[in-house]
């Protein structure tokens, strides 16, 4: 059974794995990804009391590590020591100098969207698994579904936005989930690209103006498209229906 760290014990492995992010990185180490490898490590302190990892920095290892966000997009927290402070001053003034464009949202899977406003219970995580068919889980993962799926932390997800229609959002809703998913998918690795929705070619041998059946197969990968099998009574209707 694993016991939680003491507060000198906590301090000590944060630092360590501060030092060594940036003995091997001229990039900032963002807060998101320290805290998830404090996760894999199991490495909080016993006296955590909901505390989140940017507090108990400032409680209690301060002035040894500090933070600093980027005044444009909250979500990106940089932690460092103070020797570091620079590459995360150069870092945050790139940011704001070239703004990225960020994900297309209506370009996103439908689950991946959701993964990032769906309601959850106070405390419950969020998971996406990482690559299509695209499913975003509610609570504890069971052991077998970890390696496929990765944490939408708190500080990434906004509960509640309506996201049926991308395009309709309030222009700040819009920028603010573009700028949350970006900062997401850059702490872990992840190619936005990736996160697609698929959109299928049109079939040249299917008109978009003909019957219900042509477009029904018109919308099918092509492999499936030359496999699939309707019921006869279901295909008449189809045929019949424009």
């Amino acid at each position: 059974m694993h016991v939680p760290l003491t507060t000198e014990e906590f301090r000590a492995k944060a630092v360590e794995l501060v030092r060594d992010h940036y003995s091997r990185s001229r990039s900032p180490l963002l807060l998101a990804a320290l805290g998830l490898e404090l996760n894999r490590k199991d490495a909080w302190p016993t006296d955590r009391r909901g505390r989140s990892l940017k507090q108990l920095i400032a409680d209690l290892i301060s002035p040894e590590l500090q933070t600093a966000s980027d005044p444009g997009s909250p979500a990106y927290v940089a932690v460092f020591r103070p020797e570091d402070r620079e590459v995360v001053d150069r870092a945050i003034s790139l940011r704001r100098a070239t703004p990225s464009a960020g994900p297309a949202l209506g370009d996103l899977a439908r689950p991946v969207l959701l993964a990032f406003c769906v309601h959850a219970q106070a405390g419950a995580p969020v998971y996406l698994r990482r690559r299509a068919p695209f499913r975003y889980w509610i609570g504890t993962l069971p052991p077998d579904m970890q390696p496929d799926y990765v944490p939408v932390e708190p500080e990434y997800r906004r509960p509640g936005l309506k996201v049926g229609s991308p395009g309709a959002l309030p222009p700040a809703d819009r920028m603010d989930l573009v700028e949350k998913i970006a900062n997401w998918a850059t702490v872990h690795g992840i190619d936005l690209q990736e996160l697609a929705s698929f959109k299928p070619q049109p079939s040249s041998a299917y008109s978009e103006s003909g019957s219900a059946l042509e477009r029904l197969l018109a919308a099918q990968p092509a492999d499936l498209g030359r496999a699939i099998v309707i019921p006869a009574d279901i295909a008449l209707a189809l045929s019949r229906m424009r």
